[in-house]
């Protein structure tokens, strides 16, 4: 039978080893975000090492990019991804102190302040330079960070050599300017280059010293400092960085546009409006739209695409939505914006609603389903289980993947009456359920995208946030509506974006104002 470890003994080793692993896993991060920006800073002439590490950690970005970035305005990207070096310097904070018995006297604190310094520098660098400006950037990148580190380098190569004479075990900080000099090359990007090279050889120098001198790391507090580590670099690792996805290039093809047929009408509502969080879009995170749509067809009466918020959120905003899509999302409405109580005011009565086709599951785009007592629902594949919860499993239609076919410029449709009036497409990037719909009215056809493709800004960059469930599925639809952007005789409206002004077609039916906010609202 094996003997149990005496706790003292396990303690023992944690106190030793903690700060190494720290400092170790610091560098590794220091090498790994160094290379991401090394390849946006440096564009296609970025070293070959940089580029490698880079296309592990995110392919898309290594495609997509070209030359080097503007030293002035190097984009969002390369903040999102600076300002992740808080947790490369917090670590290196708490290991630190494995290197307090090879720091004597006051060679120990003032290391400790200076690698603070640089801390502070990096800090006006990535993150409040963002909101001050490119020269709080140059103060804070040249005049405070790579001064202190340089200044900590240097320290410690001194310190390297004065133990050399002594042989005590810190002669291995003498590798520290080596190390900082050769990261910075292997990757021709600052700091992060030479932040790895500290980092490496500090963690080797605690490394050293761990098999016999004791660090004062008492058992009680080393366990809560490194959840707290864990907790504060997994926060940290999800602040939002741009996903740049290219996607597949379509290639040409003709698109078909299928006969009008006469009296085809079109409704436009809204519902209320949602904000994201920065976590998923980034900086830019607008007040957007929840519309709902509904077909007037002469021969197969009124047609619902997404029902939009439901009374609950109406009544109380994101917190009655269910975790975690409340801490994500902000969400305004009112009963009146409800579409039930719109299309009694439009005169288009719920009882005739035969279909109701839902682009997807979240619960801004279903809040009402059951509101249409005698419709049928039409959704993308894998919803049934969703329908047998609620209770719609016997009027539920999911849409077969054997029944779908190839559309140009869309890999996935189908003729939903067989005349064009209503084809729906399959996506499968915001959501695996993904549904658009293209709608032939007598001006032209109208494609509602759903959040297959959520606002305009997507067909304008290849930033594709961190919204999809399948980034590449998504890129791939974004660029086959890019196809239909400039066609002369289609209109597209987004899953979360409504023109300022309605357009100006005979076969529309515009229940949709702004304020002086220019935020859509539901008021008529």
């Amino acid at each position: 039978m094996r003997s149990r470890q005496p706790a003292s003994a396990r303690h023992r080793i944690l106190e030793r080893w903690f700060p190494c692993v720290l400092l170790a896993t610091a560098a590794a991060a220091a090498v790994a975000l160094g290379s991401l920006q090394s390849v946006i800073w440096n564009g296609v002439s970025a070293p070959p090492l940089a580029r490698a590490l880079a296309s592990l950690l995110d392919p898309g970005l290594v495609a997509s990019t070209g030359a080097p970035a503007n030293t002035l305005e190097p984009g969002e990207s390369y903040f999102a991804n600076g300002r992740l070096a808080l947790a490369i310097y917090v670590m290196l904070l708490l290991g630190w102190q494995g290197l307090r018995a090879q720091l004597p006297a006051w060679r120990y604190p003032a290391s400790l302040a200076t690698l603070t310094l640089a801390l502070s520098g990096d800090v006006l660098a990535y993150w409040v330079s963002s909101v001050l400006g490119p020269d709080v950037r140059r103060v804070g990148f040249w005049f405070i960070e790579v001064p202190a580190l340089a200044m900590l380098v240097l320290g410690l190569t001194i310190q390297g050599l004065a133990r050399l004479r002594t042989k005590g075990t810190g002669r291995v900080l003498l590798l520290t300017l080596p190390a900082a000099l050769g990261g910075t090359m292997l990757l021709r990007y600052l700091p992060h280059g030479a932040l790895a090279g500290l980092a490496a050889v500090a963690g080797l120098t605690a490394a050293w010293a761990a098999p016999t001198v004791p660090l004062p790391i008492t058992p009680r507090s080393a366990v809560p400092r490194a959840l707290g580590v864990v907790i504060a670099v997994g926060l940290l690792g999800i602040l939002y960085r741009p996903r740049l996805v290219p996607g597949d290039i379509v290639t040409g093809g003709e698109f078909i546009i299928a006969p009008p047929e006469e009296g085809v009408r079109l409704h436009v509502f809204n519902t209320g409006w949602n904000r994201m969080s920065w976590l998923l879009v980034g900086d830019s995170r607008p007040w957007r739209p929840v519309p709902a749509f509904v077909l007037e067809h002469p021969r197969h009466g009124l047609i619902v695409f997404d029902t939009g918020v439901s009374p609950e959120v109406a009544e109380a905003g994101e917190s009655a939505l269910p975790a975690p899509m409340r801490w994500v999302i902000e969400s305004r409405s009112d009963a009146s914006c409800l579409l039930s109580r719109q299309m009694e005011v439009a005169n288009l009565p719920l009882e005739r609603v035969t279909q109701v086709i839902v682009s997807h599951l979240h619960e801004d785009h279903v809040g009402q389903l059951d509101a249409f007592a005698r419709a049928t629902f039409i959704a993308g594949p894998g919803t049934s289980a969703f329908a047998q919860e609620h209770g719609l499993a016997d009027r539920w239609r999911e849409v077969s993947s054997a029944a779908l076919r190839a559309s140009w410029p869309f890999e996935r449709t189908q003729d939903l009456f067989g005349d064009g009036s209503v084809v729906l497409i399959h996506g499968g990037g915001h959501t695996r359920e993904d549904l658009m719909v293209l709608v032939s009215l007598p001006e032209g056809p109208v494609l509602l995208t759903g959040d297959a493709v959520v606002h305009s800004d997507w067909l304008r960059s290849d930033d594709v946030q961190r919204i999809p469930v399948d980034a590449g599925l998504a890129a791939r639809l974004r660029n086959q509506v890019r196809v239909l952007e400039h066609h002369p005789d289609v209109l597209i409206l987004y899953g979360h974006e409504l023109p300022l002004q309605a357009p100006l077609r005979a076969d529309f039916t515009w229940h949709v104002r702004h304020n002086t906010d220019e935020q859509a609202t539901c008021l008529m």
